[in-house]
């Protein structure tokens, strides 16, 4: 009954499932609870609408993985065979959510792609904010000027690039996924011109803010949002052509104002926008960012640097170049994995420990958190393939790669619906983030959505064949 007063305007529920899944992207540069404000379109569409739990049960072969691999790990938690039991249970319910959404969203009268449009239409609309702001605080911190708030908040030291406080790698990933995001909906859709200047301009600070986001992996990203681009080009390659004009000038004007060589300003020589307001309004002077940063000692296991270099000296500012060049210069260094070589080498040590054949639940975290970070806090292999081979022996193995062979599979069955619509290209760079970054399976959710949207694009794919 409840379902007769919702208005005509209201989206559908596979697009406030979309708008959900957005929320692990969102949460990284945003405050949690803004990432929680998106799952409330969706739980009001439950209240009006209802639950048809028969839905819940419409599984794919990537949702029976998924379960099984669930249960290990619940397994494994109930022994308590980790310290770092709260962190791995998020992480899992986080997963569990993505699952539970994505069957929520085979609502019977929407479209199966109405999801895929929700994600998309929430990284484009919360990236371009944040991004805007991360390209602000960089061209400021390159003239020397901060923000001392976000001095005393990003574990001591000042978050690099463009980034903000959250981890960098899950910030370029997000940046990422929202160039496919926009880019789907200049290519997909036909909207009016001012619209779609809006969305070309949009896409063009995104990507500029990836490229000085610091991280390695958005370069992979980039090139994928490339790809999609020249997708379409074989398509419609007038259309392309003209559209490409904007976004490309306005992103070769913004790599070349923020790569142009500048004298790179000491820390002594920084300072602080509330220094600037406080001395432009008289008020008593502020703490300048030197004294900002000694005023703190930084937690272990940041992913910028320490706040006081070889002397003892506080630092400020970041001393990682974040330049697309500068990035690309440390591939030379084991193709950049030469900080993943040794835990992988551990991890196949332990695995020959174990027989091959059995696991020991999730033991491995105290042993790899004491062997590289002192005990302080989780550390593991950063492959969840190996993880899942020690914590689970050639169960979790087989369960593991079967999760990442059946997300290929889906990518290439779901063919050129998968292409045009960006799916594929954004399941191909979430995956990768995945297999290197990764304690499980699970402990990046994004992994999870790539695996289900592209499962449901093969869905679709299959009943378009059968309505035909």
């Amino acid at each position: 009954m409840l379902g007769r007063v919702i208005p005509k305007w209201w989206p559908s529920r596979g697009f406030l499932a979309g708008l959900a899944l957005s929320a692990p992207f969102v949460a990284n540069p945003y405050p949690t609870s803004v990432a929680v404000l998106l799952l409330l379109p969706l739980l009001f569409d439950l209240v009006l609408r209802g639950i048809h739990f028969r839905q819940l049960f419409t599984w794919q072969p990537i949702h029976f993985v998924i379960a099984a691999l669930a249960t290990l790990h619940l397994v494994a938690l109930a022994m308590n065979t980790t310290p770092f039991f709260t962190e791995t249970f998020i992480f899992l319910v986080w997963s569990g959510g993505v699952v539970g959404i994505s069957l929520l969203a085979s609502y019977s009268d929407d479209r199966p792609d109405d999801i895929v449009w929700g994600l998309f239409a929430a990284l484009a609309a919360t990236s371009v904010p944040i991004a805007a702001a991360g390209l602000a605080k960089y061209g400021l911190q390159q003239h020397g000027i901060l923000f001392g708030s976000m001095i005393n908040s990003c574990f001591g030291r000042y978050p690099q690039g463009t980034t903000f406080c959250g981890d960098y790698n899950l910030f370029g990933l997000y940046l990422g996924g929202a160039a496919i995001g926009i880019s789907a909906f200049i290519l997909c859709t036909k909207g009016r011109p001012f619209l779609l200047a809006v969305l070309l301009v949009s896409l063009s600070i995104v990507l500029a803010a990836g490229f000085f986001a610091g991280s390695r992996r958005f370069l992979a990203l980039a090139a994928l949002v490339a790809l999609f681009w020249a997708t379409h080009a074989f398509v419609s390659p007038k259309r392309v052509a003209y559209t490409a004009i904007l976004p490309a000038f306005l992103l070769a004007a913004m790599y070349g104002y923020f790569s142009a060589p500048r004298d790179k300003v000491a820390d002594e020589n920084t300072v602080t926008i509330e220094q600037m307001v406080a001395g432009a309004l008289g008020l008593p002077a502020q703490p300048s960012p030197m004294e900002i940063a000694a005023s703190r000692q930084p937690p272990r296991g940041t992913s910028g640097p320490m706040s006081t270099d070889e002397k003892g000296h506080p630092r400020v500012l970041a001393a990682r170049d974040v330049s697309p060049t500068a990035l690309a210069s440390t591939l030379e260094d084991d193709m950049g994995f030469a900080s993943r070589v040794e835990k992988w080498s551990l991890g196949w040590d332990m695995v020959k420990q174990n027989g091959y054949f059995w696991g020991q639940g999730f033991n491995y975290h105290r042993v790899f958190s004491c062997r590289f970070v002192d005990c302080e806090y989780i550390d593991y292999p950063h492959a969840p393939i190996l993880s899942a081979w020690i914590g689970f022996g050639v169960l979790g193995l087989v369960l593991s790669f079967a999760f990442y062979a059946i997300t290929g599979i889906n990518i290439l069955l779901a063919g050129r619906i998968g292409l045009l619509s960006g799916v594929s290209f954004f399941a191909l760079g979430v995956m990768p983030y995945s297999l290197i970054s990764g304690d499980t399976i699970f402990s990046l959710p994004h992994a999870v959505i790539a695996a289900v949207l592209a499962s449901i694009i093969v869905a679709q794919k299959k009943k378009n064949k059968r309505n035909a």
